[in-house]
């Protein structure tokens, strides 16, 4: 279809609405009461009118696209349609004399204005198509923009004020070259306000004109969609997404150096430090009096008196509650004891159900399951009891240490599994002060600072008896009971006399560790002796029983001992109940000894190690994709698992001798932390006495200075329309600037496993229109997070995100340094928002010319 048709539909256009035109003039002179509105009329006629001009007088109309041309052809037709709708609405109330005029001010108005509202629709696709044609016209002509100050000066149009100035000027509708990219936004808005009221036309039940106009606009964007990202995409000029045009040079930010800038102001220091590793199958206590040593040298003591062990000594005790007709029975070594029977259950491994997620995968896989939690409350009641009866033993055994228990300041230290969200960390920190930590006494205080993992690395790198220099890459593998904990780590200082290094990536919680090694043997057991279940009937023995039993006891002292140097030697684990001469061969039973080989205990632990190599070769890879010329200087191994010769001899073998991987070097040492059960207690502790030290001097006080974050996090905003984002978004005009958004949009400003900039902050800029003169310029913006790997949801109604705080912008007391265009009744406000990832969560402000003007902050 050539332009000509364009041409001549115009002109028919242009005619009918002259002819329109002088009825309105004539309607107005006649009726009185309509010349307000009839004056309205008038000027939207001439307004179209103009634009109907430049359509016909444009030679950019030759070049227009053909594949719009038929949608434009439509929206001339419907155009004339409504005019001469509206001309006979005119002719017949011109005729009907007072009963007209009656009938005009009480039910013809809104018709006409209904009609009136439909040549606005007409006007903005009329407006979309000569944009096109002047983008199409400069696209072909290669010509670069002048200068950024022209975009800007086009930008801040009061769009809504001056849409029909822009449109009824042909001048305007021809821009300079330089003012392309400030054409395709302004082409935005012209397709946001005819989508405006496409949805209200369909709001209205007027679905036909609706679909004609949204055709219009699919049509448009399919094209420019094209058009842009292919013809521009090798030129100066870049298409960007809407609301950057709005991006200003930033406000010098004031000039505080960055030890200082994040440096907490702290409480007086504790007069005891107590750190508890509540852990999926043990739970440790370690405590440090800080009045007994001096600040940072953390002299650290270990709990090692529990319920049900007399007076042996044990470093942890087991994370079990044990339950009779509902009612807590035991817990701990008590619990492990008591035997179970159908109206007795022991709760194993319940710390990893308090995250719903994996209560809700467990159910699916373990259905028969008596031992799983029936829901997220029972959960919380488990949690709940083991960690009030853990309270009381340990009230009960300081009351005689420290004097007036209650009165003292004592601070307690949980860690935190780095895999909880902001929601199942909640859940716990209210469960452990409802414990009584914390709340029991009026100088008790709790601590979530640090993640299981950074504990672990901290005490790992520190006490692995190893000297680091400036620069070393340490690779720290934190083997535990239910998970295994990687951390890469860069040391930023040269350590003398202290120590500090930066995450080099997120660390997260993997479910391998020493507890599979045990459910292992736990179905080797139960599948020998279920073949002489009647024999231990006959001794009132269970199966079940007797294996726990086993399980708990003695192969916990073999799997500690396995090494290289008894790979001969064959074991033999005592049956409980079974007299010295049962013998079963079927069962591998030998004078009441379960056999075990050595060949079978070394497939149990390589399953884990497998799975394990896995994990480290993974963590390398991503390392080296991330620094391909990144090399690690030192692998730490902490954690129970790691206390184990065996897998000690299997990572020097895998990672040292054959050097499996090309992150590891000739130059690569290996360590091992002392009591590796304990990494996790003594990194909290160190990590508090460096804290408290710091008070006394200039000392940096996080060991762990620059984290990696291990979600994302969005600032949520409305954002300037654009078709190809926001086609089924919710829209509105700004009463404000007059200009067309898209509601619930997000900003992504913290993204996972991506490490902050020098200042350990990320930072986004933005931007909101504000009313000139007003006293007052307050909003807020939603905080969310998502665990999403890649292509990070676009809106707040995706799934995968998740609302968790908010964060209130107040500039009201703001200097007044903005400067607006004379007469100019708005401007956009250019702030940022920066987020700091520290030792507790996340601190996010709100910024202008340096200063703060809102804060909230999030524990991760």
């Amino acid at each position: 279809m050539d332009p000509f048709s364009i041409t001549t539909a115009s002109i028919g256009s242009i005619a009918a609405i002259a002819q329109l035109s002088a009825q309105v003039n004539a309607f107005a002179s006649q009726f009185k009461d309509a010349r307000n509105d009839m004056q309205e009329l008038l000027q939207e006629l001439k307004a179209l009118s103009t634009s109907l001009e430049s359509m016909r007088d444009d030679d950019n109309m030759a070049k227009y696209p053909a594949s719009l041309r038929q949608n434009l052809l439509d929206t001339l037709g419907n155009c004339d349609g409504v005019t001469k709708e509206m001309g006979d609405l005119l002719r017949k109330l011109s005729s009907a004399g007072l009963f007209g005029r009656l009938k005009w001010s009480l039910s013809k108005r809104e018709k006409l204005m209904g009609l009136k509202s439909k040549l606005e629709g007409h006007k903005s696709a009329i407006a979309i198509a000569l944009l096109i044609a002047s983008i199409t016209h400069w696209g072909q002509k290669h010509t670069e923009p002048k200068n950024a100050a022209d975009l800007v000066s086009f930008l801040t149009l009061e769009t809504k004020d001056n849409t029909n100035k822009i449109l009824s000027d042909t001048a305007a509708i021809r821009l300079e070259t330089a003012q392309i990219p400030a054409q395709v936004t302004t082409l935005y808005q012209c397709m946001g306000s005819l989508q405006l009221y496409i949805r209200d036309l369909k709001g209205r039940g007027d679905i036909a004109e609706g679909d004609m106009f949204q055709r219009v606009v699919d049509n448009t964007t399919t094209y420019t969609a094209s058009f842009i990202d292919h013809d521009y995409s090798d030129r100066t000029i870049q298409t960007r997404t809407s609301d950057e045009f709005f991006d200003a040079p930033e406000y010098p930010e004031a000039g505080l150096s960055t030890k200082a800038r994040w440096k907490r102001p702290l409480r007086a220091q504790p007069q005891l430090v107590i750190a508890i590793d509540f852990g999926m199958t043990c739970t440790g206590v370690g405590w440090w009096n800080t009045r007994s040593s001096a600040p940072g040298n953390g002299t650290l003591h270990i709990l090692q008196r529990w319920p049900g062990i007399g007076f042996a000594a044990q470093n942890k005790v087991p994370t079990v509650p044990a339950y009779r007709h509902g009612e807590l029975l035991s817990w701990g070594f008590l619990a492990r004891r008591d035997a179970e029977d159908k109206e007795t259950l022991l709760f194993n491994g319940f710390k990893e159900f308090l995250d719903p997620v994996v209560l809700q995968t467990a159910k699916q896989s373990r259905k028969e399951s008596r031992h799983l939690p029936e829901t997220s409350d029972h959960v919380q009641s488990l949690c709940l009891d083991f960690l009030r009866m853990l309270y009381r033993h340990i009230e009960e055994g300081f009351q005689g240490i420290v004097h007036s228990w209650h009165n003292a300041e004592i601070e307690f230290d949980f860690p935190i599994p780095s895999s909880w969200s902001v929601g199942v960390r909640q859940r716990f920190e209210n469960l452990v002060i409802q414990a009584g930590f914390g709340s029991a006494g009026q100088g008790h205080s709790c601590s979530f600072d640090m993640t299981e993992a950074e504990a672990a690395a901290v005490s790992a790198v520190t006490d692995a008896g190893v000297r680091y220099s400036y620069g070393s890459v340490i690779l720290v593998a934190d083997l535990g009971g239910m998970t295994t904990k990687l951390s890469l780590l860069k040391v930023t200082n040269q350590p003398n006399p202290s120590l500090e290094f930066e995450q080099l990536d997120a660390v997260e919680d993997n479910g391998v560790g020493s507890a599979m090694i045990d459910i292992g043997f736990q179905q080797l057991a139960t599948h020998r002796l279920a073949r002489v279940e009647a024999e231990l009937g006959r001794y009132q023995l269970s199966v079940e029983g007797v294996v726990r039993e086993m399980t708990a006891g003695q192969f916990q002292t073999r799997k500690a001992v396995f090494g290289p140097d008894e790979m001969v030697i064959a074991g033999r684990l005592r049956v409980p109940g079974l007299p010295s001469d049962f013998n079963s061969e079927e069962a591998k039973v030998e004078r009441g000894f379960l056999l075990l080989t050595t060949h079978e205990l070394q497939q149990l632990f390589d399953e884990q190690l497998r799975q394990i190599f896995q994990l480290v070769d993974h963590q390398m890879d991503k390392a080296l994709s991330a620094t391909p010329d990144l090399q690690a200087s030192h692998i730490v191994l902490s954690g129970g698992l790691a206390s184990s010769p065996y897998v000690l001899d299997q990572f020097r073998h895998r990672y040292l001798r054959l050097r499996s991987h090309r992150f590891i070097t000739p130059a690569t040492k290996f360590a091992h932390a002392p009591d590796p059960q304990l990494a996790v207690i003594r990194g909290l502790i160190m990590s508090r006495a460096r804290l408290f030290a710091s008070q006394s001097g200039d000392l940096v006080s996080n060991l762990v200075y620059r984290r990696v974050a291990r979600i994302s996090y969005g600032i949520v905003c409305n954002r300037l329309y654009n078709p190809n984002l926001h086609r089924d978004q919710a829209l509105f005009r700004d009463e404000t600037d007059g200009r067309v958004y898209a509601r619930d949009q997000i900003k992504w400003i913290v993204l996972a496993g991506k490490q902050p900039n020098d200042t350990n902050e990320f930072k986004i800029s933005m931007a909101h229109p504000v009313r000139l003169g007003k006293s007052v310029q307050r909003w807020s913006h939603a905080i969310v997070t998502s665990r999403v790997e890649t292509d990070l949801p676009t809106d707040l109604h995706h799934p995968g995100v998740t609302t968790v705080s908010e964060l209130t912008c107040d500039f009201s007391e703001a200097p007044k340094v903005l400067h607006a265009p004379s007469g100019a009744k708005h401007m956009d406000l250019h702030y940022s928002i920066a987020a700091t990832v520290g030792r507790d969560g996340i601190a996010f402000e709100a910024r202008l010319g340096g200063a703060a003007y809102g804060s909230a902050s999030i524990r991760e």
